[in-house]
């Protein structure tokens, strides 16, 4: 006998190309710095990927650059975007942004350096948005905006394969996106559908 469940379909966009900052900067502004012009290029490139998907709805984490990323999409549908802010990255500044520190946080998803948001803890509030999304959206096309440690977090809850050496390949994918069918709250498969190699701009720009 054939399930009947619903399948959600759910295109996570990682970001585009952000600013950089050559010093640290306080929590907030660290958080909510905006795209690059490239960046804001290229979220219309984003919207262009998405032009054939019909979408019943737009949801972000609560970061301006995330925020960005989408709304060309939005717009075009002349849709609004859901604020989520459990979605948001990993909280931190330029103290802990190196590979060395980041190494660190996924051999031990409960390690936390100065200042910073152990990786278990952005995995259990982005998880605890997915699944009030999934149970309230279920059978939906959904875009959600996220973030590179974000996104990790969650696909290594659904699938433990996804570790530090995952994360590390969309590491400069800037924006990516990634297509997730969830039948319920399980996840049925995920594919890569679209990415730009940016990389993060020099410091200052």
């Amino acid at each position: 006998m054939k399930s009947t469940m619903n399948i959600t379909t759910i295109y996570f966009v990682r970001h585009a190309q952000p600013i950089s900052f050559s010093e640290p900067q306080p929590q907030d502004v660290y958080n909510m710095r905006p795209l690059t012009e490239q960046g804001a290029q290229d979220s219309l490139a984003v919207a262009e990927f998405l032009r054939g998907v019909h979408v019943d709805r737009f949801i972000c984490s609560n970061y301006t650059r995330s925020i960005q990323t989408i709304t060309p999409a939005a717009e075009e549908r002349g849709m609004e975007i859901i604020i989520d802010e459990r979605l948001r990255e990993r909280d931190g500044t330029l103290a802990g942004a190196g590979m060395g520190e980041t190494r660190k946080r996924w051999l031990n998803m409960n390690y936390v350096d100065e200042g910073g948001e152990n990786i278990r803890s952005v995995q259990r509030r982005n998880i605890e948005a997915m699944r009030d999304i999934l149970e309230l959206f279920a059978g939906q096309t959904l875009v959600i905006g996220t973030h590179g440690t974000a996104f990790s977090a969650l696909m290594n809850y659904y699938d433990g394969a996804w570790n530090y050496v995952q994360f590390r390949r969309i590491v400069n994918m800037l924006p990516a996106v990634f297509r997730v069918r969830f039948a319920g709250q399980c996840m049925v498969d995920w594919e890569q559908v679209f990415a730009l190699e940016r990389g993060y701009p020099k410091a200052g720009k």
